[in-house]
This record gives C-alpha cells, structure tokens and sequence, in this order.
C-alpha cells in the first residue's frame, strides 16, 4: 500500500490538487476498481466516514464499531486496485479505521499538519509567487473593468499567494461592479496576525458590499456541514423560514456568491447544489 500526505494550510489548494489527480486518466487506468473520496472536514466522526466508505465501495455488510468495519473494509479492499481520497483529515484517530487498502491500492490524505505516526510520503504544495500570481490572475478572462497593475499587486498582496484567496479576489474583482470600493477594502489590514489573516481579508472584501440583511443570510450558511454539497431547494426553505426570502431573490444571492468564487454551484437549474470552502464558513463564524 503507497499512503501519500498532501500537506499545507488552508487555502493551498490540496483538495483541488486531489481532486486533479483523481481526474487524470492514468490514475483511473492504475485503479480500474475505483477512486472513493471520504470527506473528514468538520470534525466528522470515525465510524460515520467507514459507513460512508463500505457504502461507496458497494459493501453490503453491517457492522456496529470502527473495528469490525476495519476488518471488513480490510478483507473487501485487499485484492482490490482502488484509489482512498481522504480529504481534510486532522488527527490520526481519524484515519483509524480508513486506511485499509492492500498491496495494489493507494491512499490520498490531504491534512494542514503532518500527520506523524503513518508511514507515508509527504508533499506539500506551497504559497504561489508573485509571478505564478499574476499568471494566475491574468488566467481570468471575466473582467467587467479592465485591472491595472497596481490593482493586481494589491490582489496579490491582500492574498498571500493563497490560490484560494486569489481565486475569490479575482472573481470578486471582476464580478462585483464596484472596483473601486472593493480595491479600497482589500487595503485594509482588519485580521492582523490571525492564523487564517490572508484568506480572511478577501473573503472579507468580497463580502462587504453585500446589504447588511444579505449578509446576515449568508452568514447562517454556517449551519450546514462545510464538507457535503448544500442543496439549493433546501437554502431556499431555510432562506424562506429565517427571513421571508423569495426563492427568486435567493437563487440571486445564490449566484452572486458563486461569481465572486465564495461557493462553487454545480447541477442543473431546480436540483442545484454547492460547496462552500471552510475557510470562507470561518470568516463567515469569525
């Protein structure tokens, strides 16, 4: 068994990483039995992510501990070829019962601190740099108002060379219809020495010239697990009980969030759902 840790701060871009790699033809080729994802994010629970497992892997069999549906997993998966995502993950108890392949099979981890203790190979994808910044922001071909230079320095300063946060800032940037207001905010330096400072401050430009009841809606987005898709149909009720919302209105706020890159829409109008990152959920607690 090959286990692989993809380490780094929030906002690197190592699930996008994981997820490019489950996509890439020759993975799928050298694992014909299958890539099975587990989400860990949001502090879940052992036993829940090794049902989730035996479910996606088609077992059939009931078990009642973390140990049994090791074992069980442990004798489905050895023969097998197959690919284990497990993203997120923050503790070695929490991989306890997931790293069961056997000698032709793989696991993927991808955690922000190294997880000592498992035999493994360590890669850690790092901050882009200025120049990889800019091609990363020019890369983006949405623009409303053309972007100076100055305009895609201060980007690249606010954001770290986080890809996450200069894919919201570019996004929002381009989106908003306000640049000016949103360049002035970026300016700004509200989260000091704060662990999460860099992602936090686009995050929070992005959100600023949202109205003070938009905002308090999307901030109760908080309630639903960051890892697992939100259904759109359920944020209209939810959106519809807190405040009235219309579910027209709500689908553009919806939208608006997906443009500034805050949430990432996926599915056909009427059975639409999205994905929040955590650390937008974060700033959206902070």
């Amino acid at each position: 068994t090959q286990t692989i840790q993809v380490v780094g701060e929030g906002g690197l871009g190592k699930t996008t990483l994981a997820v490019a790699v489950c996509r890439v033809d020759a993975i799928r080729t050298l694992y014909p039995d299958g890539i099975f994802w587990v989400s860990m994010g949001g502090g879940k629970d052992v036993y829940s992510s090794v049902k989730e497992l035996a479910r996606l892997c088609g077992m059939t069999a009931e078990f009642l501990s973390v140990r049994d549906g090791y074992r069980l997993l442990t004798d489905f998966l050895r023969p097998k070829r197959v690919l284990v995502v497990i993203d997120d993950a923050a503790t070695l108890d929490q991989l306890s019962g997931l790293v069961v392949t056997g000698p032709s099979a793989a696991t993927l981890i991808t955690t922000r601190r190294y997880l000592t203790g498992l035999s493994s190979i360590r890669i850690k994808p790092h901050a882009l740099s200025p120049e990889e910044a800019r091609a990363f922001i020019g890369a983006d071909d949405r623009a409303t108002e053309p972007l100076t230079n100055s305009d895609v320095e201060l980007l690249i300063s606010a954001a770290g060379g986080l890809p996450l946060a200069l894919a919201i800032g570019s996004a929002t940037l381009h989106s908003t219809g306000n640049l000016a207001a949103t360049l002035e905010i970026l300016k700004r330096d509200d989260f000091g020495d704060h662990p999460f400072a860099n992602a936090f401050a686009v995050v929070g430009a992005a959100v600023a010239l949202f109205s003070q009841g938009d905002l308090a809606q999307i901030r109760s987005l908080v309630i639903f697990e960051s890892s697992s898709p939100i259904p759109v149909e359920i944020v209209h009720r939810w959106w519809s009980f807190e405040s009235g919302m219309s579910e027209s209105y709500a689908d553009t706020l919806i939208d608006a969030l997906n443009r500034r890159g805050l949430i990432e829409l996926s599915g056909a109008r009427g059975s639409q759902s999205f994905l929040m990152h955590d650390l937008v959920g974060a700033f959206l607690e902070f």
